[in-house]
């Protein structure tokens, strides 16, 4: 009787369908009412016939083998100028491609020992197009390669005009990831699952993944390693005439941003690299405004670290300083530090990336950028370098 004023509920909640869909509904009511079916949800189990197959839906079929994250854009999201933030950008990126790789990393897992990612590096970030206020953020995040301990994820974002339905695409962006067991004080990375392509596509971001992953292997050991804030600070020269509107030395446009650690900033008592990235944006769009006195964009970052994770309680210190500067673009590069107040440990590089700035006048158009003021040989030596990476991105611009 139960599975009978189940059966009957059901049908009564598709009627409105038969005058849309009348032979939906009707080979739907022939299959719910073989004796079968009905016997089967008496007593909770799955049944085959004809009519009903006992499908096994994966999980897949449910998910899709990406994510999909979808948000409006609201005043909190922009720069003064009515620009999206590229932090938010940046931090809608990393939450989708948390998602995959949690996904990935714990969808066929036999034990009870979940694994929670966390971003090791951005490989790269292309801000493509801007995205505006009102405008929907669209972000695609789909795991690409596997190691034995990292992951790498793809990511596009688009912005989606609600009224129109246009969709632009403003970001690219591959980022890498391990994993820790959940709810464990050990930093030490484990094994994910492997990734397996089925069409070409994913065979091709799959090698391409592979040749980035043994790239960056082979130039780890050269990558400049910060070693604490104060090493950061070395070389600087500060400039007092604060008044001086002809200022524009690396001392002036000099910031610092401290943020305390706490639970909303959290995933597993760790800080999420997307709440990382956003206070470093800002960060770099403040130092780089300092020196162009006009709105800035964010237009690629690069060489984006993570070395160690940041934890719940401790203390961020985000500081950014001008590297190089071109007469379109600003290079801004910014590192994050922390320590534990209650611990007094000493304080420990935790993330570094350089951010590239592009000024805009306040009617949209580029604009062109004072010479930066070097006081320092340490500043001389760092110009060297960001103007070798200028170089660099110019021609991978010119080659794509």
């Amino acid at each position: 009787m139960f599975a009978l004023l189940t059966a009957e509920r059901l049908l009564g909640g598709l009627r409105f369908l038969a005058l849309k869909r009348p032979a939906f509904v009707s080979t739907l009511r022939a299959a719910l009412l073989q004796p079968e079916v009905v016997s089967a949800l008496a007593h909770g189990k799955r049944t085959k016939s004809n009519a009903v197959e006992d499908v096994h839906i994966h999980r897949e079929e449910i998910l899709g083998r990406g994510v999909q994250i979808c948000q409006v854009l609201g005043p909190g999201d922009s720069n003064p100028a009515g620009n999206v933030h590229g932090g938010v950008v940046l931090k809608l990126a990393e939450s989708a491609g948390y998602l995959a790789v949690a996904r990935h990393c714990n969808a066929n897992r036999t034990d009870d020992q979940p694994l929670v990612p966390y971003s090791a590096r951005m490989e790269k970030s292309a801000f493509i197009n801007p995205m505006y206020l009102g405008q929907c953020a669209v972000v695609n995040a789909k795991v690409a390669y596997a190691s034995n301990r990292t992951v790498q994820v793809h990511v596009d974002v688009w912005a989606e005009n609600l009224l129109s339905g246009h969709l632009t695409l403003c970001n690219q962006a591959r980022i890498w990831y391990v994993a820790f067991r959940a709810g464990k004080d050990s930093e030490v990375p484990q094994r994910v699952p492997p990734v397996v392509p089925i069409n070409d596509d994913e065979k091709q971001a799959y090698a391409e993944g592979q040749k980035e992953h043994a790239t960056a292997k082979s130039l780890k050991h050269i990558q400049p390693v910060v070693s604490d804030l104060e090493d950061y600070r070395r070389g600087l020269g500060r400039e007092t005439h604060l008044n001086d509107g002809d200022t524009r030395t690396v001392g002036w446009s000099f910031t610092e941003l401290a943020q305390m650690v706490c639970p909303s900033h959290c995933e597993d008592n760790k800080a999420t690299a997307g709440v990382i990235m956003k206070l470093m944006d800002t960060c770099a769009g403040i130092a780089a405004v300092r020196h162009a006195r006009s709105n800035v964009v964010t237009v690629a970052l690069s060489q984006m670290e993570f070395f160690k994770p940041i934890n719940l309680g401790e203390i961020m210190s985000v500081s950014g300083r001008i590297t190089y500067v071109s007469e379109r673009s600003i290079e801004v590069e910014v590192i994050v530090t922390a320590y534990a107040p209650i611990e007094t440990r000493k304080t420990d590089a935790k993330v570094r990336c350089v951010f590239s700035m592009v000024p805009l006048a306040w009617h949209g158009g580029a604009l062109t950028i004072p010479k930066l003021q070097l006081l320092t040989d340490e500043e001389k030596v760092r110009f060297l370098r960001g103007e070798e990476r200028y170089k660099a991105r110019r021609t991978v611009s010119a080659a794509a």
